[in-house]
């Protein structure tokens, strides 16, 4: 087994990839010039339409320790009439807010955002209002990294991706 590294950053300018893998450096042109870089994990394809002859193993890690902030699970759960709180701890003072879906994924309420304080625990509280029917809803904590882009928060929930579930009693 062999171990690469590497790396795919937005320069600060916004209008380049840098991308480095094994200490050999590359800078790319970006297609656009907004301050948010938006996409999604591909892992390796190796083109072609032929099998390989052998087995390749790839373990792929995402770097995420980038995001210095831990949400706790919403309380109380089930909350009555949408007011709940959650526990935020913060290495960085950073923009947080919570997006929450209900069960197919439609987004219907985003918080406006609260800046965290640095090395601290903090106690937030949300309103989702009595508009929404009683219901399972998805709350996903997101913080807007010093880049500009908007990225999922640490949960505590372990093995939960990165949302936690909000059982809502409207009256």
């Amino acid at each position: 087994h062999k171990l690469y590294k590497g790396t795919i950053q937005i320069h600060p300018d916004k209008r380049s990839y840098l991308f480095n893998f094994n200490g050999i450096a590359v800078q790319m042109e970006r297609g656009c010039l907004d301050q948010k870089a938006w996409g999604y994990h591909l892992f390796p394809y190796f083109g072609g339409q032929q099998v390989v002859p052998h087995d390749i193993t790839i373990n792929v890690k995402v770097n995420e320790t980038a995001v210095p902030v831990i949400a706790d699970l919403p309380y109380p759960n089930p909350t009555q009439n949408g007011h709940f709180k959650m526990k935020v701890t913060s290495t960085e003072k950073v923009p947080f807010f919570i997006v929450v879906r209900d069960t197919i994924g439609r987004t219907v309420f985003k918080s406006s955002a609260t800046y965290l304080n640095k090395d601290s625990t903090e106690s937030l509280s949300f309103d989702l209002g009595k508009k929404l029917p009683s219901g399972i809803y998805i709350i996903t904590p997101m913080v807007v990294l010093s880049d500009g882009r908007e990225y999922t928060a640490n949960v505590t929930n372990k093995g939960h991706d990165k949302s936690f579930k909000l059982v809502l009693l409207n009256n």
